[in-house]
């Protein structure tokens, strides 16, 4: 049996997010409410399909259409979209069907080029016998039991002495309630990527859609850390289907050694503990020093496969100058607006 893929014109968000209730990997990144973000963001065309196999819906895959100077890109999710995992949900004898489905869209909208993360490890040879090259990535997942002293006792000890640490120095940890975090949550991120001559990959505007989309839905938790009445670090999480996802964090370097990341990561955790979620998607370990920090908290490693296909020769040429320039680009962008 072949699958198909069908776009949903009409879907409402409630149609479209019932169907992903279907699925246990679906990620707050898949909702209707995240998909708008992004589009609004960066001029996106949110696509919603399902995917059909044996006459039956089995699947869905969200996908977004845009023009890329001279290329048509389709991309679920593309990298800088601060958008971890996408990607269709599906069994996964169907997961692969949906992506050969794809050769009619691309052919009859002349589609350059596509990109996709999915939320868990794919066959990578059938991947690459369709032309898609691969590349596994990792993310640290930790179970979340109901009993506070548990968790504790996952965390290692160096990482606890860590907590202690910035308890003994009054470090204090506090839940932002309105908006007003955002402003000095922005300052501690330049603070971070100013090392890096970029200017912070999520914006301003991408914190104050975040906020007023699910902070109404209770679907965004903001922690804040504080040293002598200074907000010194912060954490966003962000929460669906009784998981928390550690979306982003910042804090301000010459403070760091008062350790306020090690004690939002565990009040964050021993609030999902007191309050029914079952695991924290700590997002990313694929930076060494990121990973070893979060290591430090128990969670497992678990793989996931990012995807991309040049569609087109001009494509791969394309994909090739802008890794290239990126970097320079970000550097000019930095000096351009500060």
């Amino acid at each position: 049996m072949s699958v198909e893929l069908k776009e949903l014109i009409q879907s409402t968000p409630e149609e479209w997010n019932g169907l992903l209730s279907d699925f246990d990997d679906a990620t707050v990144f898949h909702t209707v409410e995240w998909m708008r973000i992004l589009a609004d963001l960066f001029h996106l065309r949110p696509r919603f399909f399902t995917i059909i196999w044996g006459g039956k819906i089995v699947g869905v895959f969200p996908i977004f259409s845009m023009r890329k100077a001279f290329f048509n890109v389709m991309a679920s999710p593309l990298l800088g979209w601060a958008t971890p995992h996408l990607g269709p949900l599906a069994p996964e004898e169907a997961l692969l069907g949906s992506l050969i489905s794809l050769e009619r869209i691309f052919a009859k909208e002349k589609v350059d080029y596509f990109e996709v993360s999915f939320t868990k490890e794919i066959q990578e040879k059938a991947l690459r016998n369709n032309g898609f090259k691969t590349e596994r990535k990792w993310t640290y997942l930790l179970e979340i039991e109901p009993d506070p002293d548990k968790m504790w006792g996952k965390l290692k000890s160096k990482c606890r002495n860590m907590v202690r640490k910035a308890e003994k120095n009054n470090v204090t940890v506090t839940v932002a309630q309105d908006s007003s975090w955002i402003d000095d949550y922005y300052e501690m991120a330049k603070d971070v990527y100013d090392k890096s001559r970029r200017l912070p990959p999520i914006t301003k505007q991408f914190l104050q859609k975040v906020w007023a989309v699910f902070h109404p839905q209770r679907k965004v938790r903001v922690l804040l850390a504080q040293y002598n009445g200074k907000v010194i670090a912060g954490a966003v999480f962000l929460i669906y289907n009784q998981t928390v996802y550690y979306w982003d964090g910042v804090s301000y370097r010459r403070y760091n050694r008062y350790a306020p990341n090690n004690l939002l990561q565990w009040e964050l955790i021993k609030w999902a503990s007191e309050n029914g979620l079952v695991r924290y998607n700590m997002i990313g370990a694929n930076i060494p020093s990121i990973a070893k920090f979060k290591a430090s908290f128990g969670p497992k490693m678990v793989a996931y496969t990012y995807a991309y296909r040049n569609c087109t020769p001009r494509a791969a040429i394309g994909r090739s100058i802008y890794l290239r320039t990126m970097p320079t680009i970000r550097r000019i962008e930095k000096y351009w607006k500060s």
